[in-house]
């Protein structure tokens, strides 16, 4: 059956001018300009929001405060019932995703880019791990 509707959301509305005109003709694809912080979805509006990147990227950077943020708005417009699926470099977020404020049952699972060749995957970055945070 799979999912009839995408919508995409960045910051950068450079990246999201360019997401669209890549995908331009593509049924079901909606991108918008918006800060995870500040959504203007009603609430419980998606069956399942998924991030690759973007969690990373705030504890990476300055912005590391808007974590609380960020995870606060992606509960509120996750459906009931629904998942937050985050796809993470790092091994460490599942204490930040059920937070007490955030209560999703997350479960963890650590992946190979190269599932043939698994040496050293903390020093050369072939390990990612995917959250799955059910609501």
């Amino acid at each position: 059956r799979g999912h009839t509707k995408v919508t995409s959301i960045d910051v950068a509305e450079k990246a999201v001018q360019g997401l669209a005109e890549k995908n331009k003709g593509v049924e079901g694809l909606e991108f918008l300009t918006m800060d995870v912080t500040k959504m203007d979805f009603p609430d419980k509006s998606f069956d399942l929001v998924v991030d690759k990147g973007m969690i990373d990227t705030l504890f990476c950077g300055a912005e590391a405060r808007q974590i609380g943020f960020a995870l606060l708005e992606l509960y509120r417009v996750t459906a009931d019932g629904g998942s937050f699926v985050c796809v993470s470099h790092s091994g460490d977020r599942a204490p930040y995703l059920g937070h007490r404020r955030t209560p999703w049952e997350v479960s963890v699972g650590r992946h190979f880019y190269d599932p043939e060749n698994p040496a050293e995957p903390e020093v050369d970055g072939s390990v990612f791990y995917v959250y799955t945070c059910k609501k």
